[in-house]
């Protein structure tokens, strides 16, 4: 099992209509994939981790990365896992509110170099599964 998180923001803003489009279309093909994760959005920026075999996220990583939709792609952690963390979800989606984000430190600044990817990401997602 792999795992790999990455940010980037988005090049518009998404709607909440985009947003649906957008998980329907990553549900379909993670499915296909055997890959599980979860989806973040917040004011333009996307937090995503994929799981599943090393090759088959490494791939999606990549094409993800060229996605047009979306910019400044960075890959904050990777590597092997025991377990899945999402293991019941081909892809499970939080639009974060603008609280959770606020007991995020540096969340608007996550990708920016010389940041502590690590810590902001491991709380941001402590957030989503306590709720």
């Amino acid at each position: 099992m792999y795992y790999l998180i990455y940010t980037s923001y988005a090049v518009v803003k998404f709607q909440e209509v985009d947003l649906k489009e957008l998980l329907v279309q990553a549900q379909e093909k993670n499915k296909r994939l055997n890959i599980t994760g979860m989806l973040y959005y917040f004011d333009g920026i996307f937090i995503q981790l994929i799981e599943g075999s090393e090759a088959d996220v490494k791939l999606l990583g990549a094409t993800i990365a060229k996605d047009p939709r979306h910019k400044d792609f960075a890959i904050v952690k990777e590597g092997p896992t025991e377990n899945r963390f999402f293991k019941n979800w081909s892809m499970g989606f939080k639009s974060v509110s603008p609280t959770d984000a606020d007991e995020v430190k540096y969340f608007k600044e996550m990708n920016t170099a010389g940041n502590n990817h690590n810590t902001s990401v491991r709380h941001l997602f402590k957030i989503m599964l306590d709720k």
